[in-house]
């Protein structure tokens, strides 16, 4: 019989016939339960649960919408054919959409309803992932599941729902006090290995470069940082609602796919039907534009790789949001005219303030200015010149030697409502946060990652102070400390006592470890192409020491095995380095060395075994050499012989007894036929073959425990 899944923890329900909700044996939480249909519903109902709870919303809506429209009240609710008047048309009509359960989780799936453990109380909860404005109270499919639904049915239902409206207020409560956002970037955090994808390292790139444009850009990794998993919708809500433009970013096709990342540009495209200023931008990276999902290839999809890319980007978000950002512009300059009496002056007590030191007054003012005008770039320059304890802008040129201020919410709607001149003296503070970063990593001159860092962040800020020449010096420092740590390894590699025994081998790992690290930094894309070209040789060599030094541990940790299976381990180890300095002979060598002591060790153990264990163990050890010259026939011998001695051992006690009774009932009959001078005889004979049975008896009854306590 199929089995119905728990709604919110998978697991599967006990559940009878008649019965329309339940409680999940495992998480505890009451639920609705769908009509009993055949297996193939009740797998499609498992199915589209399965889909909601791993977050793909849309193709569980999809089964949900199938389910109601295709269900037959016949398998619901038996066969409407057999109504009194006949009308089973009517009646198949009537009932066809009154599984409140489907209508139900038609609306957790349009509401992305998850649910999680709450830390407090330990049981599950609902959290939304698609906040919408309609109220879920207000929902079409839940006043359907409310008015199909039996008494018990309108109970859980209706509970559940006026929680997840609280949830919904609250989200909204959230969302409310964000900022607007410009773009969206949509992408796929991690693999299934939980490692993070390369789409990740691209969205992070595209991300910064966008704020140095003074884009206010919604990106997951940043923007989420230090939030729970289940706080995350009222931000993504407020970014989704506000964005003008979503990039939607990919290296493969399923990546486009994921549950979480479909979930986001499918909610966008929703979005963009009512506002059709918006714009999604799909880009891609080594994959073909063809592969892209069919609700995404109607749009212009961007090439990361191609030249051009990035001014294509800014190109596109210009014009999405060019109608908006002239309405507010025309919204500031009127401001700014009807306040200027009113704003100048605060802002220049600002200044005062700032000259004296006190920053509360200052922050005071600024409050102030930003309540009047909430885009005055000036304002939020002046805040950060508080946050930073500036006193003047050349004091917080000074500060940024110390602390960098890219990432500050300040910074970012200063540069975003700055005029031409001012966003170009802001630049510099940031292209001061990327020196002042480039400058710190110099410093580590022997870690050559940090140092290819440092390499192009200098490169991004060509023509400011010094950049070009502390690109140059980090370029040299970079091919001199490749050329030292190689040297230093090789010096290391020459001085290694070369002996067979467990230090050396990890000696020789740690060495492969450090070519390694050589072998896979990656080469600067800026260094000259000879120099390039030397640092490829570096590495090429790098990598064949790696594989030497690896080589040489798995030797030794072969020629010092303790055991033989150990040395075939270890051989096995050798072996995979196929045909490298003659591994697949020594390999071959060390097996066949260890075989043959396995065989000596099996063929004593076989000599020398005094039961049916010995032997047992002498079979299993041949088994281990079942290829080597007669093991196999070995080991088939060795448990024929347990076998036969464990059914002696075993049937022996067996024989005393029926021989023992057997003898009693001989002596028996013969007492009763013979004279009172023969019958003490007899009487002495079968009082020993009793003896004898007993003695077999409690022999079995010994055995017997002590099988049944090995056993145990």
């Amino acid at each position: 019989m199929a089995v119905y899944m728990c709604k919110m923890c998978g697991a599967p329900l006990e559940i009878e016939e008649e019965m329309t909700i339940c409680e999940c044996a495992y998480c505890g939480t009451s639920q609705t339960l769908p009509k009993i249909g055949d297996e193939k519903r009740v797998a499609a109902i498992n199915r589209a649960n399965h889909f909601r709870q791993s977050g793909d919303f849309d193709r569980a809506e999809e089964l949900y919408e199938e389910l109601i429209a295709q269900a037959k009240p016949a398998d619901l609710y038996g066969n409407a054919e057999n109504t009194e008047d006949g009308s089973a048309a009517e009646a198949l009509a009537e009932i066809r959409q009154m599984d409140a359960d489907l209508f139900w989780s038609l609306t957790l799936c349009r509401y992305g309803i998850e649910y999680v453990t709450d830390p407090a109380t330990q049981k599950k909860i609902p959290t939304c992932h698609r906040l919408q404005y309609k109220n879920i109270l207000d929902d079409d499919d839940y006043r359907r599941a409310v008015s199909f639904a039996d008494l018990a049915q309108k109970d859980v239902i209706m509970a559940e729902a006026r929680y997840i409206s609280n949830v919904q207020k609250r989200i909204l409560e959230i969302s409310k006090q964000e900022d607007p956002y410009d773009v969206f970037i949509c992408y796929k955090e991690t693999d299934e290995q939980g490692a993070r994808t390369k789409d990740s390292v691209l969205a992070q790139d595209l991300y910064y470069q966008l704020v140095r444009e003074g884009y206010k850009t919604f990106f997951a990794r940043v923007t989420l940082e230090g939030k729970l998993g289940t706080e995350y919708e009222p931000y993504i809500f407020a970014a989704l609602h506000s964005a003008k433009t979503m990039i939607v970013i990919g290296t493969k096709k399923e990546h486009f796919e994921a549950p979480w990342v479909k979930n986001e540009w499918m909610r966008y495209l929703a979005l963009m039907r009512e506002d059709r200023s918006r714009r999604l931008i799909p880009a891609y990276q080594g994959m073909d534009p063809y592969d892209l999902p069919d609700a995404l290839a109607t749009f212009q999809a961007q090439d990361m790789s191609k030249l051009g890319f990035m001014q294509d980007i800014l190109k596109s978000i210009a014009q999405a949001g060019q109608e908006e950002r002239e309405k507010k512009g025309a919204k500031r300059e009127t401001l700014v005219v009807s306040d200027v009496t009113e704003t100048t002056p605060l802002l220049r007590r600002i200044g005062y303030f700032l000259e004296d030191g006190d920053f509360d007054r200052a922050a005071e003012y600024c409050d102030r200015v930003l309540n009047i005008e909430p885009e005055c770039a000036q304002a939020y320059v002046y805040k950060l010149m508080i946050e930073k304890n500036a006193r003047s802008y050349e004091e917080l040129d000074r500060v940024l030697d110390h602390d960098g201020v890219a990432a500050e919410d300040s910074y970012k709607k200063a540069v975003r409502f700055a005029d031409p001149k001012l966003k170009e003296k802001l630049k510099r503070l940031d292209q001061q946060v990327i020196y002042n970063d480039a400058k710190e990593k110099m410093t580590q001159d022997h870690d050559l990652e940090t140092i290819r860092e440092a390499i192009h962040e200098f490169a991004t800020i060509p023509g400011f102070k010094d950049a070009d020449q502390k690109k140059e010096e980090a370029i040299e420092a970079f091919a001199r400390s490749s050329v030292e740590i190689l040297a230093n390894i090789d010096r290391d590699l020459e001085n290694l006592e070369k002996k067979e025994d467990y230090q050396t081998g990890l000696r020789y790992l740690n060495l492969a470890e450090r070519y390694d690290y050589l072998q896979k930094i990656r080469v600067p894309s800026e260094m000259k192409p000879e120099d390039r070209a030397e640092f490829l040789e570096r590495s090429v060599r790098s990598g064949e020491m790696a594989t030497e030094c690896r080589f040489q541990a798995a030797v030794i940790n072969m020629q010092i095995a303790e055991t033989p299976v150990g040395k075939i381990e270890a051989a096995n180890k050798v072996m995979e380095f196929g045909d490298y300095n003659g591994a697949r002979t020594r390999a071959e060598k060390g097996i066949k060395e260890a075989r043959e002591a396995l065989y000596k060790e099996a063929m004593n153990i076989k000599k020398n075994a005094r039961n049916s264990e010995d032997l047992n163990l002498a079979a299993d050890t041949f088994d281990l050499i079942a290829d080597y010259e007669d093991a196999q026939k070995m080991a088939y011998i060795c448990r024929n012989k347990a076998d036969t001695k464990d059914f002696l051992h075993g049937v022996w006690p067996l024989i005393l007894i029926l021989v023992g009774v057997a003898g009693m009932a001989v002596c028996y009959m013969l007492y009763m036929n013979h004279s009172n001078s023969d019958q003490d005889v007899y009487e002495i004979v079968g009082i020993l073959f009793g003896v004898l049975g007993f003695i077999g008896l409690v022999t079995a009854l010994i055995r017997w425990w002590l099988s049944a306590a090995k056993n145990q």
